[in-house]
């Protein structure tokens, strides 16, 4: 009986430490998951922060890319508006030079019109007199005639 007793209390003391060991090592393998899932929350904590750390950096570089791609059509237009008013600036000279040359053009036409007016009336004039003359000369040959008469 006493045998029966002491293979019941070691029985007991066996299956006791068989639990502690148990509860330790569930204990254990407990601390372990919270180590891990720490782990794993720092890690993706972190990763997350480099990840947005990421996107931050992304976002700075596409937006000076814009502003270099707006500065650079901002350029391109202020050149094209230059050659455009270069142009501009020569096409009216060329309007200017082709008004001068008809002003030019009209203004040779009334001068020669003003020849030619002033030679007409240089021509009529001389014709009327001659016909003066033809007529004084035509009286004085008629006067000589009834003179001789």
């Amino acid at each position: 009986q006493q045998l029966a007793q002491e293979a019941a209390r070691e029985a007991r003391l066996a299956a006791h430490a068989q639990r502690r060991l148990s509860e330790e090592r569930a204990r254990e393998r407990q601390d372990a998951l919270q180590r891990v899932s720490r782990r794993v929350s720092e890690v993706s904590c972190a990763g997350w922060l480099v990840h947005i750390m990421f996107l931050l950096w992304r976002d700075c570089a596409l937006q000076q890319e814009a502003r270099m791609r707006k500065e650079a059509m901002l350029r391109v237009e202020a050149e094209l508006r230059a050659e455009t008013a270069q142009e501009d600036g020569r096409l009216a000279r060329e309007q200017a030079e082709e008004v001068q040359q008809e002003l030019d053009l009209a203004s040779m036409q009334s001068l020669l019109l003003l020849v030619i007016t002033v030679w007409q009336r240089c021509a009529f004039e001389a014709r009327c007199a001659a016909r003066m003359r033809c007529l004084h000369a035509g009286a004085a040959s008629q006067a000589l005639a009834q003179q001789a008469v």
